[in-house]
């Protein structure tokens, strides 16, 4: 039996973002132990749930103080939900979710960190609460009189009727 100092290690670098006043990045390196070439995933997999923890924890933190933190500019709608999709590709594709997006090239005026965050929360969601078969994300926008409605579907299990009223409470 090898000791571990004599097993092989494979690092994969990476940076988890933690946004702060300073906006301070850190750095990880996520090993295991095994052959060239082999990173064990459930790392990897651990990395990005404590980035989408960290995230919550900071914005919950923000959102006391939320009137001194929008940035409030006109964002494009593709590229915004795409930043969210691309921060989700590893789970999406893990769960064998399709998506399906129609935006239109629509633009509006948001604060793009905010958005973002809550676009994050929605996709997560429906990753964690997905169908075991056939699963879909659509995100289409489409104009209403004088407004852009953004839309976000999926065939998951749903939430239970009971805890409607309870989805955008702060916990």
């Amino acid at each position: 039996k090898r000791s571990i100092t004599q097993k092989n290690f494979l690092c994969k670098r990476g940076k988890l973002s933690l946004r702060g006043k300073s906006d301070k990045r850190i750095n990880f390196s996520v090993c295991s132990p095994g052959s060239v070439g082999e990173i064990d995933e459930k790392y990897i997999k651990q990395i990005r749930r404590l980035d989408n923890y960290t995230d919550q924890i900071l914005y919950y933190i923000r959102s006391n103080y939320s009137e001194n933190d929008y940035l409030i500019k006109e964002v494009g709608l593709n590229k915004a939900v795409g930043e969210v999709l691309i921060k989700n590709r590893d789970d999406l594709l893990e769960n064998k979710i399709n998506i399906q997006v129609d935006l239109n090239n629509y633009s509006v005026f948001t604060d793009s960190k905010w958005f973002q965050f809550i676009l994050n929360q929605i996709i997560n969601n429906s990753i964690k609460y997905k169908k075991n078969n056939n699963s879909f994300i659509n995100i289409t926008a489409h104009e209403e009189k004088d407004k852009i409605i953004l839309s976000v579907y999926d065939n998951g299990i749903g939430i239970p009727s009971k805890d409607i009223k309870r989805v955008f409470d702060k916990s």
